[in-house]
């Protein structure tokens, strides 16, 4: 075997290995996809999968700087998710967020759940910053009810 083929047999397996990583990365941190984060061992399937996913959905719009998607918002409490819409003068191209964030999800009351999740380079006040948000199950699925930020 000559060096050029035993270097292609090198480099096709590094690079099979970064296109998976990449789509990994682009998943988890740009498309914020549920199943790549972790569930909550207290709560069941269903609770674990529609709090990520509006919770995610938030933290996308709190990345992009814009709601897209207003029916996942609690519309009576618009004044205690007011953080969630205040101007940020950088938009950020991925969202770093613990994979893990699910762990402190609690029940709060009965059909509402208290998330924080950590995040990473999203805020221009700090490095690191956790976001406190309040998901409530109500008869039209999961709403937002409260998004406050702790920078």
């Amino acid at each position: 075997m000559s060096k050029s083929q035993k270097a292609v047999m090198i480099i096709i397996p590094i690079l099979i290995v970064l296109v998976f990583a990449s789509v990994y990365v682009m998943a988890r941190c740009v498309l914020l996809v549920p199943k790549l984060y972790s569930d909550n061992s207290e709560l069941n399937e269903e609770e674990n999968y529609y709090i990520k996913e509006v919770v995610l959905k938030a933290v996308d719009d709190r990345k992009n700087g814009e709601i897209a998607d207003r029916s996942i918002y609690d519309a009576t409490k618009s004044a205690e998710i007011i953080q969630l819409t205040e101007a940020k003068e950088k938009k950020v191209p991925v969202a770093l967020i613990n994979t893990d964030f699910m762990k402190s999800a609690e029940k709060i009351a009965e059909y509402e759940y208290s998330v924080k999740v950590n995040t990473h380079y999203l805020e221009e006040s700090s490095d690191d910053c956790i976001y406190h948000i309040t998901v409530q199950k109500t008869d039209n699925g999961y709403i937002i009810t409260s998004f406050l930020l702790d920078a």
